[in-house]
């Protein structure tokens, strides 16, 4: 599973960075570029969306896909390029009322002959109704986000790389850190790291959202499934910054620092808080001197036209 996605990850750059209290620490800390490896499908999008959209073609569907987001949806943006390039017709329904004015996210959507459907918060509430979702119409249905149990299948070769590639897994006791929104892509991680773990190698998953420890714990357990990790992982749930999409001056400040130094962009919804909760932790001490740290930047950037950045 992922396996075919090996041959596009060893091309991903991977940079030495370092944020001040990192390299106070004197912490080994690498960055996986998946943000570079495509400017429309990059990051982790790409590995989320790879077992819907190759489970479509190997079943010969012909129906229309189907997915959800809001107006600056990373998803949405990387799953309209994706159906673009195989000639498969997209239906977007995005939370809210469409207003004279579309976001850049959506205005590239509809460039791309996606079809907008708008609907109220309390619609939206109910996109995982089965019922709902057949008085739509006949869709091939993509989770939010990419979730699901197909959205692990290409994170799963994101994990096989990770615990494989001596630039993230070196002799010494290390750690990987990625960003988590549905969970789906550490759900993967853990699933393809797992073959080829060694006992002094654990992965931390930062979370976006407020207050959602214990659900996206539950979420990396029930897409685990029977394939319990054989490495230590677990939730930080300190790092929202006030909760999803909220991007407080402090962070701001914190980014532009980051951007000035490393000259790699974040985005702020995801990489900015990860990388937040690395320099945060880092001044904790919770890591002695020499620990390998591997951070994956899942991207994201095109999200980055509802901020001020």
């Amino acid at each position: 599973m992922g396996d075919s996605l090996l041959p596009l990850l060893r091309t991903t750059p991977i940079e030495r960075i370092s944020t001040p209290a990192s390299s106070a620490a004197m912490l080994d800390v690498s960055m996986v570029r998946l943000d570079a490896l495509c400017p429309t499908l990059g990051g982790n999008k790409i590995f989320k969306l790879w077992g819907y959209l190759r489970h479509y073609l190997a079943s010969g569907e012909k129906r229309p896909v189907a997915s959800f987001g809001g107006a600056y949806s990373n998803h949405l943006h990387a799953l309209a390029y994706a159906c673009h390039f195989l000639g498969v017709p997209l239906v977007a329904y995005v939370r809210g009322e469409r207003c004279d004015d579309l976001s850049p996210t959506l205005t590239d959507l509809e460039a791309l002959n996606v079809v907008l459907k708008f609907v109220s918060r309390a619609q939206y509430r109910a996109k995982e109704d089965v019922e709902w979702r057949r008085s739509q119409g006949d869709y091939y249905w993509v989770e939010e986000g990419g979730g699901g149990e197909r959205g692990t299948e290409g994170a799963v070769g994101l994990g096989r790389f990770l615990a494989s590639e001596p630039k993230c897994a070196p002799d010494t006791k290390s750690v990987v850190m990625l960003a988590c929104g549905t969970a789906t892509t550490l759900a993967g991680v853990l699933k393809g790291m797992s073959g080829g773990a060694r006992e002094d190698v654990s992965v931390i998953g930062v979370s976006a959202l407020k207050n959602a420890e214990i659900g996206l714990t539950k979420a990396v357990e029930s897409l685990l499934g029977n394939d319990k990790p054989l490495i230590d992982w677990h939730i930080e749930g300190d790092f929202h910054c006030g909760g999803f999409g909220r991007f407080p001056g402090y962070l701001a400040d914190f980014v532009q620092n980051f951007e000035t130094e490393s000259r790699i962009k974040l985005d702020p919804i995801y990489t900015a808080k990860l990388l937040f909760a690395l320099d945060t932790l880092a001044a904790q001490g919770v890591w002695p001197g020499g620990t390998k740290i591997t951070v994956v930047h899942s991207g994201g950037l095109q999200g980055r036209r509802g901020f001020q950045l």
